[in-house]
């Protein structure tokens, strides 16, 4: 789960509006974005399609109703069922429910939402469906966290937090809150409740309506529900925020995360998951870390940020925490240096992962042309990572060993002659967790749901390091 949607800037929607008496809190969702059309069609209930410029509706919409927008230089050429309307609208275009009360639907890409649909007329086409959260919610719970096997205090747990963090991400001013993938949070719409046991989904939302989470929650209600990140596996610990991306938060801290290896418990599919969620191993040789390297670089052209440091000669990783040159208390990695032959560069925290392809940076690395020696006290000393071993020659100067030779050739407390190359080929990362590691983990959530948690102790564990003081405030959203 979850960074921020970089498309924004303007409303299209009050937040919260009045239906049917009771009182919504609606979210505005990104379904796509950068289109020259769009096809949608009414699949339940009955909508009225409104030109947002002028407010003024354009025809009704029934089920089975096929509609197409298609820009036409700064407007959009609507079609109802293959009929183009007379004229061109200036947009945004509106599919408005006519009846809250039914059970409205709209398909976009073969998935089916509940309610309203935005399109968003501008130098691209972008379309939002806009609904309730507690129903956007029905959409998410569930493939966020699963449905078959995960308890249910687990489910309500994931329902209070998924919520708090997408209310977190509501702001009037931008053009959508969240989008429908793990940049924010995995949303399915309506296709999400059809689903075997979508049912226990519902009822964990409903048994939860309303509650989000705020961190010393002012009087003056200016505070929004928190940052709320989770993530599949912690690997047995959490970290802090700032240990991962940079701004550090009172509530996203390390803390231990002992019922993570639940994940061991399940029946593993043929990749593995989700064991391999909590213990993984990856394998590069040279020429598959080089084309990392190339994706990197592609990928960060216009950034500066390209890798460009000549032929790699060593892989070398800090665990430092950001702001002290002391270990993170999960042991997660926080800095991996490539060294070339004409220099290196750096990358920190969660991008590691980007780069090697890992699941988590909670690892150990291992390259095939490491030497290390063991002293009479045991302690183990790495000799050489790549550059070179030099030692003592019979003239008493200082030599590279094996000459111009591509390997060393070590005897071993074995006796046995050891090939090691003087440069690696192979290099292997020993990996706990998948995922970013703030906040709640999914697995240790339903671990604890097995072992008699209850969701706001799941929440107070992960959030508020298992403390029962006031710091840490589930109630219901007040909108600000």
């Amino acid at each position: 789960m979850m960074g921020t949607v970089p498309w924004a800037s303007e409303a299209v929607n009050s937040p919260s509006i009045s239906a049917g008496g009771q009182q919504e809190t609606l979210i505005r969702v990104g379904l796509a974005r950068n289109l020259t059309a769009a096809v949608t069609r009414v699949d339940a209930g009955s909508y009225v399609l409104i030109d947002g410029a002028t407010g003024l509706p354009i025809t009704g919409l029934n089920k089975g109703d096929t509609i197409s927008f298609n820009k036409l230089g700064g407007s959009v050429q609507v079609s109802i069922n293959g009929t183009p309307q007379p004229s061109t609208f200036k947009g945004p275009m509106l599919m408005r429910a006519a009846d809250k009360s039914a059970l409205n639907l709209f398909s976009y890409q073969n998935v089916r939402y509940r309610d309203d649909l935005t399109l968003l007329v501008e130098d691209f086409l972008a379309v939002v469906n806009v609904l309730d959260v507690e129903k956007y919610l029905y959409g998410v719970v569930g493939p966020e966290m699963g449905v078959l096997g995960a308890p249910m205090e687990a489910l309500k747990a994931q329902a209070v937090v998924s919520r708090s963090y997408a209310l977190n991400m509501v702001r009037p001013g931008n053009k959508w809150d969240v989008g429908i993938d793990t940049m924010t949070q995995v949303y399915r719409g309506y296709n999400a409740e059809t689903v075997i046991n979508g049912d226990r989904i519902i009822q964990a939302v409903n048994d939860t309506k309303g509650l989000v989470i705020y961190y010393q929650f002012n009087v003056d209600k200016t505070n929004r529900p928190i940052e709320a990140y989770f993530h599949a596996n912690a690997g047995g610990y959490t970290e802090n925020s700032e240990n991962v991306w940079v701004t550090p938060l009172p509530y996203l801290v390390a803390t231990p995360s002992p019922y993570d290896k639940f994940a061991l418990e399940y029946h593993q599919d043929q990749s593995g998951w989700p064991a391999n969620s909590y213990s993984w191993q990856v394998s590069l040789n040279r020429q598959q870390v080089g084309n990392r390297i190339t994706q990197w670089n592609t990928a960060n052209s216009n950034s500066g940020q390209a890798i460009l440091i000549g032929g790699l000669e060593d892989i070398l990783a800090t665990r430092w925490q950001r702001d002290l040159p002391v270990e993170t208390l999960s042991r997660r990695v926080t800095q991996i240096e490539l060294v070339g032959s004409d220099g290196t560069f750096s990358i920190f925290r969660d991008r590691i992962r980007t780069l090697f392809g890992l699941k988590s940076t909670l690892f150990t690395m291992k390259l095939d042309s490491e030497l290390a020696m063991v002293n009479g006290s045991g302690i183990i000393s790495v000799l050489t990572k790549g550059v070179g071993l030099w030692g003592i020659g019979g003239s008493s100067n200082l030599q590279q060993l094996n000459g111009s030779n591509d390997r060393y050739y070590v005897i071993g407390a074995n006796s046995k002659t050891n090939s090691i190359p003087k440069q690696f080929e192979n290099i292997t990362f020993d990996g706990q967790g998948h995922g970013h590691g703030l906040g709640m983990s999914q697995w240790g959530a339903m671990g604890m749901a097995n072992a008699g948690y209850n969701y706001a102790d799941i929440i107070q564990h992960y959030y508020n390091q298992g403390k029962k003081d006031n710091n840490l405030l589930i109630t219901t959203y007040r909108s600000y």
